[in-house]
């Protein structure tokens, strides 16, 4: 989905207690440990979860480089929380980062 600074900022608040606009907001349908047995059993038809990407924070990004790598950029790290991925301290920032990039040259 994608939001505005407004919507999104209210996202924030409402459900991580955050009263800021971000980039991205992911909202994981399953548990973490689920998720492995759920990709295993039907790889084919796997809902993750909800991501809302800010197309104000795209452009804003975008002036700096190319519109839709920025845009890569942003939902894969909403994909990667989908994933269960945090970055909470700089070695989970790490390998978070590690599988975004992995991602994004994947697709390139």
């Amino acid at each position: 989905m994608l939001s505005g600074d407004v919507e999104i900022k209210k996202l924030n608040k409402q459900f991580r207690k955050k009263n800021k606009s971000t980039d991205v907001l992911s909202f994981p349908c399953h548990e973490n440990l689920f998720l492995y047995k759920l990709i295993s059993d039907d790889i084919n038809n796997i809902y993750l979860g909800d991501i809302i990407v800010n197309l104000s924070k795209i452009i804003e990004q975008s002036k700096k480089g190319n519109f839709f790598t920025v845009f890569d950029k942003i939902w894969i790290h909403g994909l990667t929380h989908l994933l269960g991925h945090r970055h909470e301290s700089n070695r989970d920032f790490a390998i978070m980062h590690k599988l975004e990039n992995k991602i994004i040259k994947s697709i390139q």
